[in-house]
């Protein structure tokens, strides 16, 4: 059975699509492979982010097929002006290398889905269709996942602002000396510091990254990236 014959969408054809994709022949290209459906009209094709933005008014896409990757920004760049411009626009990002990173910028952008280069034709035809209906095409479980991994992104974030919040900047330089492996005494000489102050600073400092050794404590930061290892 065809695609076609098992496509179910209930949507207004034909679908107006912009593509946004800086790779010309690659453009062209999906603009030629998509005539082939009588439900999808190409009306703008754009090579970056500024192109796209201009385009919008005079084109009237419905959808947007975007890639993530620009020339002048990133898809979601402008994704945010098209949408803010057109609010009715549906989002569509594809990407030959989609990351967690650019597939959550996605959906903090209001996109309806991110679809792969490497997709065929009648795929991505179909995903299209799908979001101008009005559908999600990133899946309920994938969408779970990457907000828990936002979560838990910003978790780690928070922790080592709490971490480095913790340190004083003499403490934050000394850090960094044990990182590049100097001792106590070659820290005192080029803080101009006596040694015990040096001993001093660097037990206060393991005490604060809970640590019981310079080893461990560099290592500790280093997990919070606050020194380099």
């Amino acid at each position: 059975m065809s695609v076609k014959a098992e496509r179910k969408v209930d949507v207004v054809a034909p679908v107006r699509l912009m593509i946004v994709e800086d790779h010309r022949m690659v453009a062209e290209s999906l603009e030629r492979a998509l005539r082939s459906d009588k439900t999808i009209v190409v009306v703008a094709l754009a090579e970056s982010v500024a192109e796209a933005i201009a385009a919008v008014d005079p084109a009237a896409p419905n959808v947007v097929l975007m890639d993530y990757s620009l020339p002048d920004g990133t898809g979601a760049d402008a994704a945010a002006a098209i949408r803010s411009m057109a609010p009715a626009v549906t989002i569509v990002f594809i990407s030959g290398n989609p990351t967690d990173e650019a597939m959550l910028a996605a959906v903090e952008v209001g996109a309806s889905g991110f679809l792969h280069k490497t997709q065929a034709i009648g795929e991505l035809t179909d995903a299209i269709l799908r979001a101008a209906a009005g559908e999600m095409l990133i899946p309920a479980r994938e969408l779970s996942r990457l907000l828990v991994s936002r979560q838990q992104a910003r978790r780690s974030d928070a922790e080592r602002d709490q971490v480095a919040g913790r340190l004083t900047a003499r403490e934050r330089e000394i850090l960094s000396l044990m990182a590049s492996g100097w001792d106590n005494s070659a820290m005192a000489d080029k803080l101009h510091l006596e040694l015990t102050t040096i001993r001093w600073h660097v037990q206060n400092i393991l005490e604060k990254l809970g640590a019981h050794s310079k080893l461990a404590a560099v290592a500790r930061a280093a997990e919070y990236g606050l020194v380099q290892h």
